[in-house]
């Protein structure tokens, strides 16, 4: 597999090669901000309108458009389930999104709402492989 950086411009993402030269250009619509490479299949894009595009990372093809409507920060995963956590700060709460490896119609996202109000202090952490999430006490 080829060495790829993915980086987030304000109308498209783009992917730079080894040599830093742009081997694609994949538009996306509402503004991207971050993005989540879970596995070498798939890429996530949040969007500053409130949805997360998923990206086929072979072809570049937005496969997947994922309406949740929120304020998003940066995404996280876990690498055992490949499932993509998505802070919603508008909400409170993080969007847990399935691993989108399957071939469409894809399961109703999100997989699970964990609403982060009842966490005095929200981390996630990786441990032997699980994200555990829950507080700093």
């Amino acid at each position: 597999m080829m060495t790829q950086l993915w980086v987030a411009g304000t109308t498209s993402v783009s992917v730079l090669d080894e040599q830093w030269q742009v081997s694609a250009s994949v538009p996306i619509a509402g503004m991207p901000r971050f993005i989540s490479l879970p596995n070498h299949l798939t890429a996530y894009v949040a969007t500053s309108q409130g949805t997360i595009n998923a990206i086929d990372m072979s072809t570049y093809q937005v496969f997947d458009t994922i309406r949740l409507g929120g304020t998003f920060g940066p995404m996280d995963y876990d690498a055992a389930t490949e499932e993509v956590f998505v802070p919603d700060i508008q909400h409170h709460q993080i969007d847990v999104i399935a691993s989108l490896l399957d071939e469409p119609p894809f399961p109703p996202e999100p997989e699970q709402v964990i609403d982060w109000r009842i966490l005095a202090h929200p981390v996630a952490t990786q441990k032997k492989g699980e994200t555990v999430i829950g507080n700093n006490t």
